[in-house]
């Protein structure tokens, strides 16, 4: 996990005089919309199906919110995703289609229940919480500089400031946006054979 402060030779050279609390909410803002709108920062976990449970939450790291999750395979075999709501009402007598459905704020249930033994491997696309205090090592190393671009046009577009640049804002704005578009496409090309039978999420 890489700190706010991480960020700061990329920012703070370009907003002198930037108190460190605003040009950490700048960037934890950015990272936030950056992982939101790119699903970038991915993790995976696995667990081993005890054979009589088919529903379970999902456990993602402190300070990260889930953005989505990207695909959920049991014993290698991919499932389809369910929105909220998606559940039949009869499902205790009447199996729906097998896949995986949100049925709770953080509960999920698998159909049909995963045989005792089988890996469940769950791969979930997550975002820097509103109190995060920075963003996955792998997401640092790719867009660090997207990133820095993204807070440096907040902070530039703050009114009456020492650092106030309307004219770069809209130069860094520009530059961030192409990133988060380059990255979103990425992500759109290598997940879209799976988006073709996934359903949305509510």
């Amino acid at each position: 996990m890489k700190a706010w402060a991480e960020f700061h030779s990329l920012v703070m050279p370009s907003v002198l005089g930037c108190p460190i609390p605003t040009v950490d909410n700048a960037i934890r803002l950015t990272a936030r919309d950056f992982c939101l709108r790119t699903r970038e920062w991915r993790e995976s976990e696995s667990f081993t199906a005890p054979g009589v449970i088919q529903q379970f939450d999902i456990d993602i790291p402190t300070g990260t919110e889930l953005v989505r999750i990207v695909s959920v395979d049991v014993a290698g075999e991919p499932l389809d995703i369910f929105g909220r709501g998606e559940l039949p009402a009869s499902w205790a007598t009447c199996a729906p289609s097998n896949g995986l459905y949100h049925v709770g704020t953080d509960i999920y249930m698998l159909f049909p229940a995963p045989i005792a033994g089988a890996v469940v491997t769950v791969e979930t696309a997550l975002m820097p919480s509103n109190t995060g205090t920075g963003i996955s090592d792998d997401v640092f190393a790719r867009h660090a500089e997207a990133i820095a671009s993204g807070a440096l046009s907040r902070l530039m577009k703050l009114p009456r400031q020492p650092w106030s640049d309307i004219n770069l804002a809209v130069l860094h704005a520009g530059e961030y946006e192409r990133s988060v578009h380059l990255a979103a496409n990425c992500d759109f090309i290598q997940t879209a054979p799976d988006q073709r039978r996934v359903q949305p999420q509510g």
